[in-house]
């Protein structure tokens, strides 16, 4: 496995959390300038089919190692995803929650979730962590926080009972979903939420970790229903024109993407 894809994981959850008052103007999830500023981050993940793709997971370097098996080693990983592009995305993100527990400056600085893309037939997205359906808050990093996530990353299953892949790939309604979580709203998935606010010097910052793909976008199978929802949320006219992006760009492949 390459050091490459546990780095690009870890920066977008851990590099962030920098103690450089260089960077806070552009990131601020956490800023050691405010040690009272707790902010809050949605991590979203794809969990659609395309999970299931090979990719290495075990390494000789403990460093890039995502063991399936307690024996010798801490498990990371449910053994449905091992060698998987699954296993990577959530191998990474397990380990960018480890070092968030053994720095002091970080631990106990963030609260975090996990949402998933929504199984069956149900649009938008669902928690993961914290698992209730409409979730007032997202829970604390703490010591706590940090164990109970790592059991939940542990547990993801891509195949079997109790299996977390969904039947499609829905980027925009999981992009809806945490909209709505954040701000009051009803999400795709009929699940109405209460709202959250962030400490006086707190923000909310939303990560998509999604699975490459060679030969399509990542797609949104209710590209309809996202576009409508976004005119509903107040879209301008310019926000609701469709990006243009470059001929060599994935994203290019489709005219109806609106996650972002």
């Amino acid at each position: 496995m390459k050091s490459s894809i546990f780095k690009q994981l870890i920066s977008a959850v851990a590099l962030a959390l920098a103690a450089t008052s260089a960077i806070a103007e552009d990131i601020d999830i956490y800023q050691a300038n405010n040690t009272s500023a707790t902010s809050n981050l949605l991590l979203v993940i794809d969990n659609s089919g395309s999970w299931n793709a090979s990719s290495t997971t075990t390494s000789a370097d403990p460093a890039l190692n995502c063991p399936t098996t307690p024996a010798g080693a801490t498990q990371i990983l449910d053994p449905t995803l091992a060698d998987s592009a699954g296993g990577v995305e959530v191998c990474g993100i397990w380990k960018a929650v480890d070092t968030i527990g053994k720095t002091d400056a970080l631990l106990g600085k963030l609260n975090m979730g996990l949402m998933l893309f929504s199984k069956g037939s149900v649009q938008g997205g669902t928690f993961k962590y914290p698992a209730v359906a409409a979730p007032a808050a997202l829970p604390n990093m703490d010591a706590t926080g940090i164990a109970n996530m790592k059991t939940v990353l542990r547990g993801l299953k891509s195949s079997g009972g109790g299996s977390d892949t969904a039947n499609g790939t829905d980027v925009g309604g999981a992009m809806q979903e945490a909209y709505a979580f954040f701000t009051g709203k009803t999400g795709m998935s009929g699940t109405t939420y209460k709202g959250v606010n962030p400490d006086t010097c707190g923000k909310n910052f939303v990560i998509f970790i999604g699975i490459s793909r060679s030969s399509a976008d990542p797609g949104d199978s209710n590209a309809n229903n996202v576009f409508s929802q976004l005119v509903a949320a107040g879209a301008s006219a310019q926000q609701q024109a469709y990006i243009q992006w470059t001929n060599n760009n994935k994203y290019s492949k489709s005219n109806n993407y609106w996650a972002d």
